[in-house]
């Protein structure tokens, strides 16, 4: 974004930034101003990680940045804010690749801190980069990690008097014997 010479105000939402290079330490910019420019950044449920040469932003003019309940790896991203950010933390990321939905993204471990503590404080979209539901307490990022039902379930349909059709079983023996 170049926000020169303007006002402008930046909401960055849920969103996952990791492992970009820039080479040259003023390589890769997200926004970059000069002159008379006064750049608004609200940061929240972010996660930032291992950005290399990359800055958020370069340049002179104002700049105010507020952030809440983002993980970073180093303490970069500095500014006034909201409680939950987690600077010099280690997002424990999973990898890149297609975990459904039309792009691809980085996936949460299950161990990750990002992990439901998000937060719905800033209006957190309603399903993440794939298009899945939100739940609960959001998980910071792009990536909502659903957590699957435990213990093992079958579904059957059938037409038994004792079991009305599409009923969920606990036990493989029970679906088939229904």
């Amino acid at each position: 974004i170049n926000a020169n010479n303007y006002a402008i105000t930046v909401n960055m939402q849920n969103l996952t930034v990791a492992g970009n290079t820039g080479g040259q330490p003023a390589d890769t910019k997200i926004i970059h101003g000069n002159g008379a420019n006064t750049l608004n950044l609200n940061i929240n449920n972010c996660i930032f990680y291992n950005e290399i040469g990359t800055y958020i932003y370069t340049g002179t003019g104002t700049v105010n940045i507020n952030r809440g309940y983002t993980i970073l790896n180093d303490n970069s991203i500095q500014g006034s804010g909201y409680m939950g950010n987690l600077d010099n933390t280690e997002p424990l990321l999973g990898a890149f690749g297609f975990w459904g939905g039309p792009t691809p993204t980085i996936k949460l471990t299950s161990t990750s801190p990002a992990v439901n503590t998000g937060t719905t404080m800033f209006e957190a979209p309603l399903t993440d980069q794939r298009g899945a539901y939100r739940e609960g307490a959001v998980d910071m990022g792009a990536y909502e990690l659903r957590t699957p039902l435990s213990g093992e379930y079958y579904i059957c349909k059938t037409t038994s008097a004792n079991y009305p059709t599409g009923n969920i079983f606990n036990t493989f023996d029970d679906a088939i014997n229904a």
